[in-house]
């Protein structure tokens, strides 16, 4: 039956008409009726819906027989060439490490009822998602979700993890009514989107994650960046995966995006926020939200939909989505290297005097984070130890038969402690719920001083106050064993009022600290004015790292153009002997990517006549067939940044119009 609907469809096709096939309904038909004065009725809807479904299958089939003309197989062809600026590497280029920054993250809000669209059993060949079998060979890889897992090893009493509620929201009547309850994505640093995979009946399970982190290895190699907003968990979830000795192979790294950073530990900042990652320039890495952020107007479209037209609006509007920012690449490169140069200039003179003020001080800053790091390390490691005192007792009484073995590894951890204690040079042991008080107060301390950055915005500073409830509680906590303990110490130790800890807004005014082993209000790292300036030094050193990896995408950007331009010129010439259908097909592709190129060309020679520039500059910089039009179109639309986005919208669906 169904290839006799085919053999029909193909007969209309000849003589103009599209032919019918069962699917599910849009909502488009009414503005037609208006239009054209008509009652609107069921029948139209149905059959413009039918016909939009046609009409899309023959895009893809010309889409497909172009990808064939232009050498372009390769299942993952999208994937290797989709952003030029981070793989169309060119000979003798600066060597990036990391050699390429990607974002991953998990959205619930493209879900699809269970049981919809049960009739259209049809599969729509995504070019985007992974396959559910490569996703579900990783889901006996670990049991627990990320969150759960790095809470479990990091032996923090608030995990980081707990913070995320998209990854801890999903309850079991949103599994059970909807079969996709979210989509799990990966992108470039620029925004165009690598990899797309559905959440089936889960919340964000561990096994998405590591797909998407697979599929990344498999295309990319070496040298990877990844980000997400449990980096430091997934860490752990990835070290205990099937992947692990890939992943070491192939150098990948992770990190937290810069917003979500902040709400995490002090301590998880400094090993995974990107203002301390070599490499990572002044990427914040939250593209994924700003994906989502559009992604999220197609749920009303997707949420009853059939399995085939979910697919295909979501594969429409990331299609969409990375032609747009296929068209911002130059302004985004451009933009940075402004930005990136105004910073070095503004911060460095500012860090200047600022060294000049302390004449006597070594203003090591990179010292100082080691510092900071080792000692919030070693308060956890008392916390250790003590957990696994009361373990090693746990166990003794309920297996007496295993006492001998016990006090062995007993004796192993008090050696470890003793060790620990030698090399840090401690003489008086502390009371483990007294290092807990002071690590959880200086960690609250220091989110304080981020929730009071001048630059940063309402959102996040809600973030990291709910971070900073969430330690409070914790704090009153500790704070109870500390003071039941306090009166029992030689010398008698004060105790401390919750709301009075509470008030402290600087490291100097917490009274545990002057009796602290530590000596941390000695640190310099422990000094307000010393933490901003701080900053400032990094974001330098990250905006030097940014102009060099702009330097490297802009000559990568550049090449790409040309050689698009030439090849897709050559292929159109040559199908007009063969097949000039086709050849038509390939020239109206060439029309739409010369004219897009053009503006690429422009902005191009705007940034190479930057004050601050610091790239190679080619010969034929000035590009002979460039418009002078289009040069001034780019310029006005680089200057105006407070309408970029929609100038660069409305420019593109003018030329979208126009094939």
């Amino acid at each position: 039956m169904q290839q006799h609907e085919e053999v029909a469809n193909v007969s209309l096709l000849r003589v103009g008409l599209l032919g019918c096939s069962p699917t599910a309904p849009t909502a488009f038909t009414k503005v037609l009726c208006a239009i054209h004065n008509v009652n609107y009725a069921q029948t139209f809807r149905n059959q413009f819906s039918i016909t939009f479904d046609v009409y899309l299958a023959i895009l893809r089939e010309v889409r497909s027989r172009v990808d064939i003309a232009l050498g372009r197989t390769d299942p993952d062809w999208r994937l290797q060439h989709g952003c030029p600026a981070c793989t169309f590497e060119q000979p003798n280029e600066c060597p990036l490490y990391p050699a390429s920054l990607k974002a991953m993250d998990g959205n619930n809000s493209a879900k699809r009822m269970a049981n919809a669209g049960n009739a259209d059993c049809r599969i729509f060949p995504s070019r985007y998602m992974i396959p559910p079998n490569q996703v579900d060979m990783f889901k006996d890889d670990v049991r627990l979700r990320p969150g759960e897992r790095g809470a479990n090893q990091n032996n923090n009493a608030t995990s980081c993890t707990d913070n995320w509620k998209a990854a801890n929201s999903t309850n079991e009547n949103t599994v059970h009514v909807f079969e996709q309850t979210g989509i799990f994505l990966s992108a470039c640093r620029h925004g165009i989107v690598q990899t797309v995979t559905e959440m089936r009946h889960s919340g964000e399970l561990a096994k998405y994650p590591l797909a998407t982190t697979n599929k990344l290895l498999d295309v990319f190699g070496d040298n990877q960046a990844i980000s997400s907003d449990i980096s430091c968990s997934l860490s752990k979830t990835l070290a205990a995966s099937s992947i692990q000795d890939k992943a070491d192979n192939h150098k990948l790294s992770l990190s937290v995006n810069a917003f979500h950073g902040h709400a995490h530990n002090c301590k998880c900042q400094l090993q995974y926020h990107p203002m301390y990652l070599r490499g990572f320039g002044l990427e914040d890495l939250e593209t994924c939200e700003c994906i989502f952020a559009s992604s999220n107007t197609t749920a009303c479209l997707i949420r009853h939909a059939s399995h085939f037209h979910y697919s295909q609006f979501l594969d429409l509007h990331f299609d969409q989505w990375d032609m747009d920012r296929y068209f911002e690449l130059s302004r985004f490169i451009f933009n940075n290297y402004k930005q990136a140069v105004t910073l070095i200039t503004d911060f460095t003179k500012e860090l200047d005097a600022y060294r000049l003020s302390f004449p006597d001080q070594a203003m090591d800053f990179e010292t100082w984070v080691a510092e900071e790091l080792a000692y919030l390390e070693s308060l956890i490691m008392w916390k250790r130890w003590r957990n696994s005192i009361r373990i090693t007792s746990q166990t003794t009484k309920q297996a007496q038969a295993a006492r001998r073995a016990v006090e062995r590894r007993l004796q192993i951890q008090i050696n470890i402690v003793e060790d620990l204690e030698t090399r840090l040079d401690i003489a008086d042991q502390w009371i483990p719920e007294i290092e807990d008080l002071e690590g959880l107060v200086v960690q609250r301390l220091f989110e304080l001083s981020k929730a009071n950055l001048s630059s940063t915005g309402y959102k996040l500073r809600r973030q990291i106050s709910r971070a900073i409830v969430k330690r409070s509680s914790t704090i009153r906590t500790a704070l109870d064993k500390y003071n039941k303990l306090a009166v029992m110490q030689n010398p008698r130790r004060p105790t401390l009022q919750y709301s009075k800890v509470m008030s402290y807004a600087a490291l100097g005014e917490f009274e545990i600290l002057k009796h602290s082993r530590h000596d941390i209000l000695m640190k310099p790292w422990s000094n307000p004015t010393h933490r901003e300036m701080a900053i400032k030094y990094f974001k330098i050193l990250r905006a030097h790292e940014e102009i060099t990896q702009l330097n490297v995408e802009i000559r990568r950007l550049h090449a790409w153009i040309d050689v698009e331009d030439s090849d897709i010129k050559r292929v159109a010439t040559e199908l007009e002997s063969t097949n000039l259908p086709l050849a038509a097909e390939v020239w109206e592709l060439y029309n739409w990517q010369r004219r897009v190129n053009d503006v690429h060309h422009a902005r191009i020679n705007r940034l190479y006549s930057l004050e601050g520039f610091t790239g190679c500059v080619p010969s034929d910089m000035i590009a002979a067939d460039v418009s002078l039009d289009v040069d001034e179109v780019a310029a006005e639309m680089i200057d105006d940044e407070s309408e970029g986005d929609e100038a660069a919208h409305f420019e593109l669906c003018i030329q979208q119009m126009s094939l």
